[in-house]
């Protein structure tokens, strides 16, 4: 009896379906891919491994730049197959919505007696809540709670004249509207201190309460003064979003771009904040300012009074942060 065996040599090497494409995520996104998947002709249980051009595991975070990603399948004959693509993780802005009025509209009397100048005092009574002081204890003014002084307000804004230190004293506003010490142009009733209504406006901004979080790509209004002044800002107009409080870019993807602030403000801002640059720290340099605080070398009143004037101003009514080009 006689048995012939036949050997065929297998060369064929297995085929790998579906290895994903290349990836590009922001910093603080997780990494989401689906391994592909190997077959055959011989070899039944081969099984595509995934490694790294940085050794680390498939399944570890990935650092910012860009990682290799490569799956082996290789069957019992020792063939073998190959697929690879990249993981390109970027430190993205994470994208919000900031809103700001500027001197001109919390001082854009109408009729105060209609709505919806109504609807806007109630708001601005809203702000200011319990009371809103600027400046400093013995240079300091201060707008009490209520509609009459959300009108006074509006009365004495915008405010023109230099930027300067506040006189000696706590002001504050009577029903009349008037102050005392007095603060106002004899001939057109504003504050006669462009820094006052400009601290006392990103004061009003800083208090605009955020929302909260919005889906898909709406974005809620973030507290402003949260706000990094060291870095480049990029936004465009905000449109609204698909539900309150909610908003969006819009589609559009070029807009305005804020800041930063100078070095020097910077380092100004930080020292009186804890080492932190944000608007809360500027609105505190601006307080210091108005109060006599003495004031960095490098720094001046115009110089805070531009600085806060472009915050007033950079997100007016509403902008949505975008990626600067």
């Amino acid at each position: 009896m006689s048995r012939t065996v036949t050997w065929k040599v297998d060369t064929t090497r297995p085929i790998l379906t579906a290895c994903p494409q290349d990836l590009t995520v922001c910093v603080q996104d997780p990494v989401v891919f689906t391994p592909p998947t190997a077959t055959d002709n011989c070899d039944q249980s081969v099984t595509a491994v995934g490694s790294r051009s940085d050794n680390l595991a498939v399944g570890s975070p990935y650092p910012v730049g860009t990682t290799t990603v490569s799956y082996t399948a290789t069957d019992a004959c020792g063939n073998s197959a190959s697929c690879s693509f990249t993981v390109t993780v970027k430190e993205c802005q994470k994208h919000h919505a900031y809103f700001t009025f500027t001197q001109g509209y919390w001082g854009n009397a109408g009729n105060l007696n209609k709505s919806p100048k109504i609807a806007k005092l109630n708001y601005m009574a809203g702000l200011i809540g319990s009371g809103l002081t600027v400046g400093k204890p013995g240079h300091s003014f201060t707008v009490g709670s209520g509609m009459n002084q959300a009108a006074c307000l509006v009365l004495r804004m915008p405010s023109g004249g230099p930027a300067a230190v506040l006189p000696s004293g706590n002001a504050n506003m009577d029903d009349n509207c008037n102050t005392n010490p007095d603060l106002l142009n004899s001939k057109t009733g504003r504050f006669r201190n462009v820094l006052l209504g400009q601290t006392i406006t990103l004061a009003m901004n800083c208090r605009i309460p955020e929302t909260a979080s919005c889906t898909g790509t709406d974005v809620g209004v973030a507290p402003l003064g949260d706000l990094d002044i060291s870095k480049k800002v990029c936004s465009v107009p905000a449109s609204a979003g698909s539900s309150p409080g909610c908003y969006s870019n819009g589609g559009k993807t070029t807009g305005s771009t804020w800041g930063p602030l100078s070095q020097a403000l910077i380092d100004a801002v930080k020292a009186v904040n804890g080492g932190v640059a944000n608007v809360y720290g500027l609105l505190e340099l601006a307080n210091q300012a108005l109060g006599g605080v003495a004031l960095p070398a490098n720094v001046s009143l115009n110089d805070i009074n531009s600085a806060v004037d472009s915050i007033n101003q950079g997100f007016d009514e509403g902008h949505v942060t975008i990626d600067c080009p």
